[in-house]
């Protein structure tokens, strides 16, 4: 059973950082530097509370990799460094299945979770790929959370408010949308799994059949997730976890710890308020983030979403900055993008916390540019500047301020450079950022 504390798990992901890096930074591998790597590893894993027997057998793992052909196209320092990241990988989960779309979906977990702001991600996330979606609220036992329901999802069709029952607002709410692709139900949540909702929850399932029973688990309960997960899944079983508030300071070890009990996957990980920010789990993307690596899938999918031209990112001018700001407030904001790229603590706080006020100040000052200037930020100088500065009403300082801001984002986005990026794939996203991890190794490598 995979145990982490769950404000162990930024520590660990410190630690396996430098253990990374240390072995990248070796001439070549050998079976004592795997031997002494295993023992670092371990060491790690320990003051994450794993257990002991999941250490051993990740460690035999790593230490099978001696007597591992390899392959021809590949350096051996590489592949090796490559494999125990897998191996690593490996621990935080089983790969979920999004290949099967649920028609009826049933969110439980206790209160103050994240369901109801759950209910319309999963909603939101599930409308992008153009289904239909009903969502049916069937807390009847918290005030207002119809209405909250209502406002917060503006956009979709929500169901609710017409009994005092649970069980008969879902009947009603099966009818109702019984033309809907899919159905969210989002029940109700107590300060414990009592008799009340027990038995409420038991009659929801038997009522709906759903092919999906979520449970959402807030990233901040630590350990405490995994009496909970054992609870839920005994009551009603569950198919897989909604990890929610994985955008502060704990890094969801407990929850991904009643994952790994249950054998249940994570499905989707919440990183935000905002209506987008539910993002399908991916063991390999969280040891990344955990590592501070780059996450590119992540960011690619944020692209996306927010139908931002990639090769804006690889030519990055000013015309591209001013876009950028405008869809900033789409993607999370600069610092969630540069938490993404992995270098979310080289953005100094001036540079992440750009302010609306400052985002239209910004704008008249691009506005202030000449073409060529907006296409050429190198030719910017002091004279250009102080033009620049009298014509949107602002400092000297101000600009000098915005080019500063620009050319550390440049900098950044350039980091993310591909001959045809429209064409990069998921495997390719996992060379690249295996590439970004072994930046290091610039000395030539030799096989022993």
């Amino acid at each position: 059973m995979f145990f982490p504390n769950i404000y162990c798990m930024v520590l660990l992901g410190d630690k396996l950082r430098e253990i990374f890096d240390k072995l990248s930074e070796r001439h070549f591998i050998t079976s004592e530097v795997i031997d002494e790597t295993v023992k670092e590893i371990q060491k790690a894993l320990i003051s994450a509370d794993v257990e002991i027997s999941l250490i051993f057998e990740l460690s035999k793992k790593i230490k099978e990799l001696k007597g591992e052909k390899i392959p021809e196209n590949i350096a051996s320092k590489e592949y090796i460094i490559k494999r125990i990241y897998d191996i690593l990988a490996e621990l935080f989960g089983a790969v979920p299945d999004f290949t099967k779309i649920p028609k009826r979906i049933l969110l439980c977990g206790l209160f103050g979770s994240g369901k109801t702001t759950t209910a319309i991600k999963l909603a939101n996330y599930y409308k992008k790929k153009r289904f239909d979606v009903g969502i049916i609220a069937a807390d009847t036992y918290r005030l207002a959370a119809y209405e909250q329901l209502v406002q917060f999802g503006k956009g979709f069709e929500v169901f609710g408010g017409v009994s005092k029952s649970a069980v008969e607002t879902v009947k009603l709410g099966l009818e109702h949308f019984k033309e809907k692709d899919i159905i969210i139900v989002d029940s109700a949540g107590r300060n414990a799994l009592d008799a009340e909702l027990s038995k409420e929850l038991k009659d929801i399932k038997e009522v709906l059949n759903p092919e999906m029973s979520f449970l959402v688990l807030s990233a901040d309960i630590g350990q405490i997730a995994l009496k909970q997960a054992k609870d839920f899944n005994e009551l009603i079983g569950i198919n897989g976890v909604i990890l929610t508030k994985m955008d502060g300071s704990a890094k969801g070890g407990g929850a991904l710890a009643a994952c790994a009990y249950l054998k249940c996957p994570v499905y989707f990980i919440g990183n935000g308020e905002k209506i987008e920010d539910l993002q399908q789990f991916d063991s390999m993307r969280y040891l990344s983030q955990i590592m501070g690596y780059p996450d590119l899938q992540g960011l690619l999918e944020k692209v996306q979403d927010a139908e931002m031209d990639i090769e804006d990112i690889e030519e990055f001018n000013f015309d591209v900055y001013r876009k950028q700001l405008k869809m900033a407030n789409k993607l999370g904001g600069i610092t969630k993008i540069a938490k993404m790229l992995g270098f979310g603590k080289a953005i100094p706080e001036d540079v992440a916390e750009l302010t609306e006020s400052k985002i239209k100040s910004f704008n008249a000052m691009i506005d202030s540019m000449t073409p060529y200037e907006r296409k050429h930020p190198e030719c910017l100088n002091t004279s250009r500047l102080t033009r620049i500065a009298k014509g949107s009403g602002t400092k000297l300082e101000d600009v000098r301020l915005l080019v500063k801001q620009f050319n550390i984002m440049r900098e950044t986005f350039l980091k993310m450079r591909s001959k045809n990026p429209e064409d990069i794939k998921q495997e390719d996203l996992q060379k690249i950022m295996q590439k970004q991890m072994q930046k290091k190794m610039k000395k030539k490598i030799k096989i022993r």
